[in-house]
């Protein structure tokens, strides 16, 4: 029995998540991607599988080559591979269902969606790899639709159309994800975007994302597009690092992108704190509309490229009623595409007078020359080579993971 409750923790690392407005973080922090202390050996994985028989293909049902988990509860999948053979809309959908775990699985080849999950509870997606290299569409990863309290965390991402994308959804989590090289194109091209999720406990923090040259499209790396958050429980998007190209930075990136976009087409109470946006878009950090949005401890950066424009940008865009925006203890340091040196833009509403921000508050930032935070070790990818493999989790492979930046 000990050794049952022993493995049950190492597998569900399932962390507490409640956020709110007065945990505000002093400093910027290396993200922990995935605390290995949790996790038992292979070992013990593969023989509390085989005593518990907790891996439930017989409950998956195969509907025009593609797979479906429709009306279920309390199930786990477990150290399976899914692959779209036959070009189907999914591999994976997750319909109706209450209290499903999948854990160190592998996806392969969607041509539009790997893991769709809608109209669901309780859905956990970890220590999982996600990969759409080789089909012609590079569909998005994982789609969440009309869907309450889902984690993804721990996870590989590459060469999907979008990591995430979470519609009219709440309580979503995106914790600790590695995304590479988002294919676009727009509207896609996101390491996660959520689109009217609301309510409390909506959380995107410690993900890494990295777009290389040539081989990605990115748009916003990380877009919130009509989401509302509470009072006391705003959106919260923390600790992420969000990186261009290591070596070529944003160039020839979309001439619309960024690192974060904030309140797009509208939205509320919304926190961005303790990210590091390298490079990633024409403008580092941006808010557009919305209310309640605060934007602090930040750290910005880019050095010229023929994409680079803005470190830090409040412009109201849209025909909506703005309401207030802080800007507090952020750092930019940001190179535009003629060499100089635009580390800030606070812009005049673009549909007139009557639609700027109710207020913006400007406190406590830093707009220094790129050249000077270019030395900052907080901009460094050191935290990501750092990692190791954790023990039955076949989503992270440090080989393939450094041969990405063998040349860096």
């Amino acid at each position: 029995m000990k050794l049952f409750f022993l493995i049950l923790l190492a597998l569900q690392i399932i962390p507490t998540i409640t956020e709110s407005s007065e945990n505000q973080h002093k400093s910027i922090n290396t993200p922990s991607i995935v605390d290995t202390s949790f996790f038992a050996s292979q070992g013990e994985i593969d023989k509390f599988i085989s005593s518990n028989k907790i891996l439930i293909s017989k409950d998956l049902k195969k509907r025009n080559g593609a797979l479906l988990l429709k009306n279920a509860s309390n199930r786990i999948i477990e150290l399976e591979e899914f692959t779209d053979e036959q070009g189907k809309d999914y591999v994976l959908n997750i319909s109706n269902c209450n209290n499903i775990t999948i854990k160190a699985c592998r996806f392969y080849n969607a041509d539009k969606i790997a893991v769709l999950i809608s109209n669901s509870t309780n859905i956990t997606i970890i220590n999982s790899s996600i990969d759409g290299a080789n089909t012609s569409k590079q569909g998005l990863g994982i789609s969440v639709y009309k869907s309450h309290n889902v984690l993804i965390q721990g996870n590989y991402i590459i060469n999907c159309s979008s990591g995430m994308y979470a519609l009219e959804s709440t309580g979503i989590h995106f914790i600790g994800n590695l995304v590479i090289d988002v294919k676009g194109p727009k509207p896609r091209g996101q390491m996660v975007q959520f689109n009217q999720v609301s309510g409390i406990n909506n959380l995107i923090k410690d993900n890494i994302a990295i777009n290389r040259k040539g081989t990605s499209d990115p748009e916003d790396v990380i877009n919130i597009f009509k989401s509302h958050g509470e009072v006391d429980s705003p959106i919260i998007i923390e600790g992420n690092y969000i990186y261009g190209d290591l070596l070529y930075g944003s160039e020839d990136k979309s001439k619309s992108g960024s690192g974060i976009m904030l309140a797009d087409g509208g939205g509320s109470h919304i926190v961005a704190r303790n990210n590091v946006v390298h490079s990633a878009g024409q403008v580092g950090i941006g808010v557009v509309s919305g209310d309640n949005i605060t934007i602090e401890n930040n750290l910005i950066y880019s050095s010229k490229s023929n994409r680079s424009n803005v470190g830090l940008m409040v412009w109201s865009f849209y025909k909506i009623k703005p309401g207030s925006i802080n800007v507090n203890n952020n750092i930019s340091g940001w190179e535009n595409s003629s060499g100089k040196q635009n580390s800030r833009w606070f812009g005049k509403a673009k549909q007139g007078h009557e639609y700027e921000f109710r207020s913006v508050v400007d406190r406590d930032n830093k707009w220094i020359k790129s050249q000077d935070l270019a030395r900052d070790k907080r901009l460094a990818i050191k935290p990501l080579l750092q990692m190791s493999p954790v023990p039955g989790n076949v989503a992270w492979d440090l080989n393939s993971i450094n041969s990405i930046f063998k040349n860096n």
